[in-house]
């Protein structure tokens, strides 16, 4: 509903709640990465010596960009939409998240099942195996010597579709 003629609080509103991208936010987005690019966890290792906390890196999200500008997933999105800064910047975070997730993966710092599972939900990284041979359809099944058994070229009727005499 629009607001009533002559309605001088509404003039030059199209509606809706004032952006919250200021040049102070977008400043926010461009320095995330850098600031966050040191962040560590304490992961604890039990060693014949005793207890030793190793530091294990903390993947910069898209989730950690909106906490930290204090705005939703869904208003980064948005605003991904019609920036290209901020949908670069989404990019980047992506590709570190994906990065420090495979090394540390990999090198043993991070659950190797842990670091798999959110590759496979975050960032669509699946395993797959190729089940049509080279990309090629497979053959159709060959039953009791035949390709199509209840086929139009079968002498053989279907014994679900055959009518009762």
């Amino acid at each position: 509903m629009s607001a009533p003629k002559g309605n001088k609080y509404a003039l030059g509103n199209d509606g809706g709640a004032p952006t919250k991208l200021t040049e102070e936010m977008m400043e926010r987005i461009r320095t995330y990465l850098a600031r966050h690019a040191g962040d560590t966890i304490d992961r604890i290792n039990f060693t014949k010596d005793g207890r030793v906390d190793v530091p294990v890196p903390v993947p910069p999200s898209i989730n950690g960009l909106s906490v930290d500008i204090g705005i939703t997933r869904e208003t980064l999105y948005q605003w991904a939409k019609i920036n290209q800064e901020i949908s670069d910047t989404l990019r980047k975070i992506t590709a570190k998240y994906e990065e420090i997730l495979k090394e540390n993966g990999l090198s043993d710092r991070y659950n190797a099942g842990f670091a798999k599972f959110l590759l496979s939900c975050d960032h669509n990284k699946r395993e797959k195996t190729d089940v049509t041979s080279d990309g090629k359809p497979l053959p159709t099944p060959i039953l009791n010597g035949q390709a199509n058994v209840y086929g139009d070229n079968s002498d053989k009727k279907n014994p679900e579709t055959q009518e009762k005499d």
